[in-house]
Parts: C-alpha cells; sequence; structure tokens
C-alpha cells in the first residue's frame, strides 16, 4: 500500500459549513452597502455556487439577469486572441522591464515569507503560470471599470466574511481538528486547495483551527490560478508545489465541481457532504460520507484509499 503523503482540503463546506450563513449573508451586506438591488437567497445561492470563485460568480449572475444599472457599462467586446509568450523559450532574451522586475522581486519574496514556499518552489509556480498564459484564449481585459468594480465589491464581502469569521459565528465542522491532529502527529502534511479569497481562507484556517495549527498548513486559493474548479489546476499546482505524488494524496471535498476538478488531477477524493451539496451527484468520488466524525474518516481511512484506484476524468 502506497504511504499516504498529504491530504488537501475544501475550505468551504469541507473545514466549515460557511456559504449559506457566511459567504452568502457576506454578499448581501456588501450589495447593501454599496446600494445595489441585488439579493442572494438561500436557493438562488446553491445555484450560484455551481460557479467557483466570488467575482466570477457575481459576473454570472448579472450577466444571467442584468447588471445593475449604477454599475459601468460592459467593455468594448473584443475578439477573443491567444496569448503566446516565448519568453519560457528564450531566457537569454530581455526586453525592457520598467517597473515588472522589482514587482516579480517583491511577489517572490512574499510567496518566500507569507506561504513558506523555497525558491524552487516558487520558480515552479511561475512556470506554470507561463504555461498557461501561453495556452489559454483571453477574454477582454480584466481591468475594465466594470471588473474593477467587481473586485472592489469582492474585497468588501471578503471584509465583512472575515469579521463573521473571527467573531465566531462560524464553527468548524465535525471531525475536521481531530483529523488534522492526526495528521500533524503522524506527519502528513497539509493544505487548503479553495477557489475562495486567500485572506478569507487564511482567516478560516488561523480562527477555527488555531495558530498552531495553521502553520503546518499550506494555502492555495483564489486567483493564484486562473482556471478555478471544475478545472484541475489548484490541485496540479498544489501538488507540484508540494512535490507530491498524486497516487498518495487525497482530497477532500464537498461538492461536485470540487469532486471533478480532484478527479481531472488524477487524485483520490473523500466527500463530505456539506449544506448546499448533499444531493449532488458524487459518482466517481473514492468515499462519501455525512461528516468526517459521522463518517467515522480517521487517517487510517485516507490511508486505505490510496489502496483504490481513483476514477479520473481528463479536459
Amino acid at each position: 500500500m502506497n504511504a499516504l503523503e498529504a491530504i488537501l482540503f475544501d475550505c468551504d463546506g469541507v473545514l466549515a459549513d460557511t456559504e449559506r450563513d457566511g459567504h452568502r449573508v457576506a454578499f448581501n451586506k456588501a450589495f447593501e452597502q454599496k446600494g445595489l438591488p441585488t439579493v442572494w437567497d438561500e436557493k438562488l445561492y446553491g445555484e450560484l455556487l455551481k460557479v467557483g470563485g466570488g467575482k466570477e460568480r457575481m459576473k454570472a449572475h448579472w450577466n444571467e439577469v442584468g447588471w445593475p444599472d449604477s454599475l459601468p457599462p460592459a467593455p468594448p467586446a473584443v475578439e477573443k486572441k491567444v496569448v503566446k509568450d516565448d519568453s519560457m523559450n528564450n531566457p537569454d532574451d530581455e526586453d525592457e522591464i520598467d517597473d515588472e522586475e522589482e514587482y516579480n522581486r517583491q511577489q517572490a519574496q512574499f510567496m518566500m515569507e507569507r506561504m513558506k514556499l523555497t525558491e524552487k518552489q516558487i520558480e515552479i509556480m511561475n512556470k506554470l503560470a507561463e504555461k498557461e498564459k501561453a495556452s489559454m484564449a483571453v477574454e477582454p481585459d480584466e481591468n475594465d471599470d466594470r471588473s474593477r468594480v467587481v473586485r472592489e465589491i469582492h474585497r468588501l464581502k471578503t471584509t465583512i466574511f472575515q469579521d463573521m469569521v473571527t467573531s465566531g459565528s462560524i464553527p468548524l465542522r465535525p471531525g475536521v481538528e481531530r483529523l488534522v491532529d492526526e495528521a500533524i502527529a503522524k506527519g502528513v502534511r497539509v493544505a487548503v486547495c479553495s477557489t475562495s479569497n486567500e485572506e478569507s481562507v487564511k482567516t478560516i484556517v488561523k480562527s477555527l483551527l488555531g495558530e498552531e495549527r495553521a502553520s503546518w498548513f499550506q494555502v492555495f486559493a483564489g486567483d493564484i490560478v486562473q482556471m478555478k474548479k471544475p478545472k484541475p489546476d489548484i490541485y496540479l499546482l498544489a501538488t507540484r508545489v508540494m512535490g507530491l505524488a498524486r497516487e498518495n494524496t487525497v482530497v477532500i471535498e464537498d461538492s461536485e465541481i470540487g469532486l471533478e476538478a480532484a478527479r481531472r488531477a488524477g487524485i483520490h477524493c473523500l466527500v463530505t457532504k456539506s449544506t448546499y451539496t448533499k444531493d449532488e451527484d458524487f459518482t466517481g468520488a473514492t468515499k462519501v460520507v455525512e461528516d468526517l466524525e459521522s463518517g467515522g474518516v480517521t487517517l487510517e481511512t485516507c490511508s486505505e484509499i490510496l489502496g483504490t484506484k481513483p476514477v479520473t476524468l481528463y479536459g
């Protein structure tokens, strides 16, 4: 049997059942403070969770029902184009950089200090980002006025949500603390891989699990990858940066799109159902439980999962 190297947790719905009474409420408060007529009730928000990422969720909703009149108009339509970046193939070709070089240096320093990444891990992340740029079709400019306002609303929502978490109004889900403690005690690495804002994820980990446990976690969240779940990018990035063998890694998810992301990455996935996802289709999950405690999920359970063949998707 393969040795378990790491457990990669999703955040919302896995560590805590945050969606209905956390993120949804924070979004509505942010809309209200911005004078927007948008209100997401419980049923509607459950549908919107099929879209990964908060900014993407707002855009998807307003694209469907119409954008509030107070928000900027849509940017001019532009033809899709493929961005080709040959810089990786020409390492000695130095274009004029201006302030970009200093920006990249500061970003690398930030990742070393805050994410505890080595220079080699940062190099891997940068190469992955360059490959993504080279292969992706790019939609209209994300720096248009409408996108900037969406980011501003999302920052406000994040602040409201963080205040809710630190106030203690959102508890950990059953069994999470116990499983994390088991992993730390046995030297099994832990990380969180989420489409949510990075600061929100870190606030949840620190506030609900405590500073000491949080120090063992690596966090991959928010816009660290451009293509979010159900695409596998976040899990591929995490396993590469952490130097993990995917066949020796277990993902814990709560949603169909999260399960699909894990399957596309070729990683075993255990599903713990949450409020909004309990009726979703989890075909292909290695194991499905109501929660980690009642499902009796232990480190041994995760190790046993490695003895089965993961059902994978590709694309």
